[in-house]
């Protein structure tokens, strides 16, 4: 069961703040735009957390969608960006290619096949 977790202040590196989840998720700078080496220490050290916060619906930016990963999953974990050899012309498209691409490389959590 995932915990809760109090995004922190800006001014502690080693909180994580709302921005930050954000960008980690997503790839999208809101108010924040992170270094590579910083958007990976912020992974690296906050990763549980971040995989924690899927949302089956998708809704939200701070959530992701079952069946597919964070923003930050990708480039750090897979060291390559989300090209998943399919064509990705909408959302809907972009989140079923994600999870075939999973499923196709044994990647999906329990639960989410």
């Amino acid at each position: 069961m995932a915990t809760k977790k109090r995004l922190g202040r800006r001014d502690d590196p080693n909180s994580l703040t709302e921005d930050m989840l954000i960008f980690l998720i997503n790839g999208i700078p809101w108010f924040t735009d992170p270094t590579d080496v910083e958007a990976e220490k912020a992974w690296q050290r906050h990763k549980r957390y971040v995989m924690a916060q899927n949302d089956s619906n998708g809704s939200g930016f701070t959530n992701y969608r079952a069946g597919t990963r964070p923003w930050a999953w990708w480039k750090f974990d897979r060291g390559k960006p989300r090209d998943l050899g399919e064509p990705t012309g909408s959302k809907e498209c972009f989140h079923g290619c994600q999870m075939r691409y999973l499923k196709r490389h044994g990647l999906l959590f329990e639960g989410e096949a």
